[in-house]
């Protein structure tokens, strides 16, 4: 599909208007008081799909929250509450994922491992800027009536405006072959399921008929445009370079690569990625500064980096060690997770399960509080540490097979494993409760399973 979009073969909601009329032509001639339609004629939506869970053989929708629910009814005892915290209690780690997938970072908080510092004004001219292609994509903005020719011209202008001759542009790579087999699928995925948009057939001489981010949201878009462009700054004598994937790593490599040339190197772009890998791949010799752009009355603030924990730093070391075994890295990464979440990994009592159950009793006694503030189970943990592991070697220069690390295949790419043992435990998937407006017949859920109703049926009064 051109918005490319994809759903499983159980989707069906594409049909609809077949499926619709195929369920009325069942009640043309009946009585309407005897009209009925079955569960099992609903159309299927990717919701649906992405939200199931299996009891036996069959397959039902489950949202993350009602099975915390279930447990205030279901636990007769502290011991109960313990076991159903060893599973996740979500078809997806809620404290990793949501339904969008892998969980975002939130930028601003990276900042707060620097210390801000001020300088008034950065010393030497002979400067050298390296700019992230995927941020000066959105950073121009494209006015009305230009076609892609002149779009290309006022990419060029902006940089020579903002940043002189003595500037390299980078581009992300997105090659067919290697996205079935790349941890970068899911994330395009990801993207493409929030934003869709249709795939454009268009030349220089073309004039963009939709806005700029729904043209740039379709990836086949994106990946023409930037050929295009690419190109007309090629022309023009720009220094433009391409990754096979992602550009992160070839961003601080070019820069790196030229900083005995220059008085300063610039590095401009908005990941953190890009913040990540500076502090990594950057000789510690050198003078490093993030400038994070301030809005409105917000001051701009210089940060530098600051003093790593001792204790955590040491635990870290076995994700740069290109010859880690699975065992090491799941277990550096738990020791981690655990600090994260203020345990004392050091005390035979406290791991992710035991962690679980004392951060789920405490925040009974909070306001609000949220199932995603729990900590990974001692199931999910390793594949996340496996998979941080897969993506520092690669920012390293070491290729690893990502079926080995953290991630499965599927007929639209690799995807993250999640977890391998069942959402929660049969008791409280079987859980039943009835929708009954009035009184409870023959068709209540309750009734069919030989169960009284319960406080979780609409029909129970109290």
């Amino acid at each position: 599909m051109s918005s490319c979009v994809i759903g499983t073969a159980d989707v069906n909601c594409h049909l609809s208007h077949e499926l619709g009329c195929e369920g009325m032509s069942r009640i043309v001639g009946g009585n309407f008081g005897n009209v009925k339609f079955k569960r099992k004629d609903k159309v299927i939506t990717l919701a649906s799909v992405n939200n199931s869970a299996k009891i036996g053989k069959e397959k039902i929708t489950v949202d993350p929250l009602t099975l915390f629910h279930r447990i205030c009814v279901a636990k007769q005892s502290d011991e109960d509450l313990k076991m159903f915290l060893t599973f996740e209690l979500s078809l997806f780690p809620l404290s990793l994922f949501n339904e969008e997938g892998m969980r975002k970072e939130t930028k601003s908080s990276l900042f707060s491992a620097f210390t801000p510092t001020k300088i008034d004004a950065v010393q030497g001219k002979n400067n050298f800027i390296v700019v992230d292609g995927g941020h000066l994509l959105h950073k121009v903005v494209w006015q009305r009536n230009m076609n892609f020719e002149d779009i290309a011209k006022s990419y060029l202008t902006y940089l020579q405006t903002h940043y002189g001759s003595n500037v390299a542009v980078v581009f992300d790579g997105y090659p067919s072959d290697v996205n079935g087999n790349s941890a970068k699928s899911a994330e395009l995925i990801r993207r493409a399921n929030l934003h869709s948009s249709h795939e454009v057939i268009f030349n220089e001489a073309t004039c963009p008929e939709t806005s700029q981010e729904q043209f740039l949201a379709n990836e086949r878009n994106k990946v023409c445009f930037i050929d295009l462009l690419k190109k007309f700054l090629q022309k023009a004598n720009a220094t433009v370079k391409q990754a096979v994937e992602d550009a992160d790593v070839l961003i601080v490599e070019t820069a790196v690569s030229v900083k005995s040339q220059y008085d300063n190197i610039f590095v401009v772009g908005e990941g953190i990625d890009l913040s990540v890998l500076l502090t990594v791949l950057v000789p510690m010799k050198e003078n490093l500064y993030f400038r994070k752009c301030g809005k409105v009355r917000t001051p701009n603030v210089l940060y530098t980096t600051t003093k790593k924990p001792r204790h955590l730093e040491e635990k870290i070391q076995v994700f740069f060690n290109s010859e880690a075994t699975i065992d090491q890295v799941a277990k550096a990464g738990e020791t981690f997770l655990i600090h994260l979440y203020r345990g004392n990994p050091r005390t035979s009592a406290c791991d992710f399960n035991h962690l679980r159950n004392t951060l789920f009793t405490q925040s009974a006694t909070k306001a609000r509080s949220t199932p995603a503030r729990l900590p990974p189970t001692v199931d999910a943990a390793p594949f996340h540490a496996l998979r941080s592991y897969l993506q520092i070697q690669k920012w390293l220069g070491h290729e690893k097979n990502p079926l080995e690390w953290g991630w499965v295949p599927t007929r639209f790419g690799l995807s993250p494993r999640k977890m391998e043992r069942d959402a929660a435990p049969e008791s409280l998937l079987k859980i039943i409760s009835c929708n009954c407006k009035k009184r409870c017949k023959n068709a209540c859920g309750c009734r069919k399973a030989g169960l009284i109703c319960s406080f979780l049926c609409t029909c129970s009064p109290g």
